[in-house]
């Protein structure tokens, strides 16, 4: 069983959804609408976009989605086909020819979608195609939206290829005459190919930003007592929630393996929360890791999970093991004295080491009474060795 199986039903984001349901009710009237959702990995941007396509669908709207991966990120026009092949491919023979009429023909016949290509655009290989891909996928979203509402969904904008997020800003200046909400989910942290083409889309106009915070220690408290069905110790829920740090994805795989270990949420039960949630956390970055092959892993000299919340999550609970033990130090009475462990240590051998480093040396010696003064014949033989005075 997976963490997003856990929560359950989303909390804490009846207010995101309202403001999404808001976007979708003023497409279905006519006005298309453009909503950016943001937040880091693991904190629900997926399972609210789930409950966002529920209710498009529900309400009557077509959904089209599309999810790109990291490995997915130089195929040209990745997204596009994953919104719009399946629109054409489950039309009918007439369906299909009215959708493709026109310039959106033009354009899926350059894509490879089952349209047919003009001469004009075709000839030459000097020819620029882009503003007629453009001009054409933007023809055939509108031709789609006029046999009804449409809720066009793009969760990992941050991993689209550079063709597509074009397609996407290309249409979203163009979204109020159409009958479209378009949602695109995102993590600002993450620069994506072409960061600035990212950041142009993410900051339209007309974007209606939602931010995704962490679960409060109220919510935490409410799935804890929910998957494992007692009423958690405070001390438990306030272990939980400093794992976790209020991520919903990481409170879920806390809250399988704290059920699959047999564990009560009792205050004496508390201090296994943070060993426990760093072995099943971890375990869950490394089995996603291990799909991966080294090229991803290693994408532009750095892991593609290197910026997630989720493996500073389980560094935390190293470093505050950590913390814990340099506190004891201090506090100890048998704590070495501050001359062993400064570096600038008045003893020959500290200062010795300091220098060697490379450090600053300082003067270990404290000058009393009146300056040096030098004689003559030791002013004769300073010129001859500046070392001596």
């Amino acid at each position: 069983m997976t963490g997003a199986a856990v929560t359950g039903p989303l909390l804490e984001r009846s207010g995101e959804l309202a403001r999404i349901e808001s976007a979708l009710t003023e497409a279905r009237n006519g006005s298309g609408t453009f909503v950016v959702i943001e937040g880091s990995a693991g904190i629900g941007k997926t399972s609210l976009l789930a409950a966002t396509r529920a209710a498009a669908l529900g309400s009557g709207m077509r959904v089209l989605r599309a999810r790109p991966t990291e490995l997915e990120r130089e195929f040209a026009f990745g997204v596009v086909r994953q919104l719009f092949e399946p629109a054409l491919v489950d039309a009918s023979d007439a369906e299909r020819a009215e959708l493709l009429e026109g310039a959106a023909g033009v354009a899926a016949g350059l894509l490879g979608l089952g349209g047919r290509a003009t001469v004009d655009v075709r000839r030459g290989s000097e020819v620029d195609h882009s503003f007629a891909i453009l001009h054409g996928l933007y023809w055939l979203c509108a031709n789609l939206a006029v046999a009804g509402p449409l809720c066009v969904v793009v969760d990992d904008a941050q991993w689209a290829d550079a063709p597509s997020l074009r397609y996407l800003a290309f249409l979203v200046t163009r979204l109020e005459e159409l009958s479209v909400t378009l949602l695109v989910a995102t993590r600002p942290s993450d620069p994506g190919v072409d960061p600035e083409l990212l950041a142009t889309l993410m900051a339209a106009p007309s974007a209606d930003v939602v931010r995704l915070h962490p679960l409060t220690r109220t919510a935490v408290a409410q799935l804890l007592e929910s998957a494992l069905e007692d009423v958690p110790d405070p001390a438990f829920v306030d272990a939980c929630l400093r794992t976790t740090r209020g991520t919903p994805f990481l409170v879920g795989e806390l809250v399988v393996a704290l059920r699959g270990g047999g564990i009560t949420p009792t205050a004496q039960a508390a201090r296994k929360v943070e060993r426990i949630g760093a072995r099943s956390i971890g375990r869950s970055i490394q089995l996603r890791l291990g799909r991966l092959p080294d090229s991803a892993i290693r994408w532009h000299g750095r892991s593609p999970f290197s910026n997630m919340e989720i493996l500073s999550t389980r560094l935390a609970w190293r470093n505050s093991r950590w913390r814990r033990r340099r506190t004891q130090q201090i506090d100890s009475p048998k704590r070495e004295s501050s001359n062993r462990v400064c570096p600038w240590s008045s003893s020959t051998r500290s200062f010795a080491a300091a220098s060697t480093k490379g450090s600053p040396a300082p003067s270990v010696r404290k000058r009393t009474g009146a300056p040096r003064t030098c004689s003559p014949s030791s002013r004769s033989r300073a010129r001859a060795s500046p070392s001596t005075c």
